[in-house]
């Protein structure tokens, strides 16, 4: 008995959403971590100097890497986490771009290092708003600078009303590139005050959202096509492919973003033209 076949217009409404085909291409982690002290899940058994095999095997051909550095570093324990990222990004040239720690402590030493880490050629800077007050005049001078020297600002996604900061900051400074980490993570929900001001034509559109640890958490579970709906809400052409490497293997992070449902041209976007277009790589 032969099996029974599938409607024909339900075989081309799969077709035309890209179901049957996975994206194939080449991919762009826009979000992993760089921490040779092994901190981040030191049980995990990933390395830094692991990065490049895995992600060969992963078929992931670049990667952003975040500068980690050890839990209360001051200036100069920031400063040489930023330096060794560097220099491993050197090693391996063409391969990596470097998002540089700032000091959360010293506003001062902060602009400092933006202007140090521009000229060592970083593509951006990190900021959490879990120790930072976002809308601190200091903190938007900081942001303001950073982004004349043409760097992306990546904010920490996972702390409650990080989406409505990042909004703020996007409104008062329209040249910012900033990029919401986890796309808020378990408030991902909130990211959707960016639909609503994508209604006014006057705001900018300025925002980047990636799914480094978000995907993971929700592919499997009843908020899978919830969140699909909100990264098509506030544009997939903003959503970023992201690791948490080491905190998740770049195989499982490439493969729950593919389960969530994007179709195959979506996946195009998530996984590598994005942020190609974002970092102008």
């Amino acid at each position: 008995m032969s099996p029974p076949r599938l409607p024909l217009l339900l075989l081309l409404s799969m077709a035309e959403v890209g179901c049957w085909a996975p994206f194939s291409g080449p991919l762009l982690d826009a979000h992993a971590h760089y921490e040779p002290a092994g901190q981040l899940r030191p049980r995990s058994g990933h390395r830094a100097g692991d990065l490049p095999l895995e992600m060969a095997e992963a078929h992931v051909e670049r990667a952003v890497l975040l500068a980690v550095p050890p839990p209360a570093a001051d200036a100069a324990g920031i400063r040489q986490a930023n330096d060794q990222l560097a220099s491993f990004a050197r090693s391996h040239p063409g391969h990596f771009l470097a998002i540089a720690a700032l000091s959360s402590a010293d506003a001062e030493a902060a602009l400092r290092e933006v202007e140090r880490v521009a000229g060592l050629g970083f593509a951006g800077v990190k900021l959490s708003p879990e120790r930072l007050d976002l809308g601190a005049p200091e903190v938007r001078g900081l942001v303001a600078r950073a982004s004349a020297l043409r760097l992306v600002v990546y904010v920490e996604g996972w702390w409650p009303d990080a989406a409505y900061q990042v909004g703020k900051l996007a409104l008062a400074l329209p040249q910012a590139r900033l990029v919401l980490t986890h796309l808020g993570g378990v408030h991902f929900s909130d990211v959707l005050v960016f639909r609503v001001l994508d209604l006014h034509p006057f705001t900018p559109r300025n925002v980047w959202f990636d799914l480094s640890g978000v995907a993971p958490l929700y592919a499997d579970s009843p908020f899978a096509a919830q969140l699909l709906w909100v990264c098509r809400q506030v544009g997939v052409d903003r959503v970023l492919f992201g690791s948490d490497w080491p905190l998740t293997s770049l195989e499982e992070a490439a493969s729950s973003v593919r389960r969530l449902g994007f179709s195959q041209a979506e996946q195009a976007q998530v996984f590598n033209g994005n942020a190609e277009a974002l970092f102008h790589w």
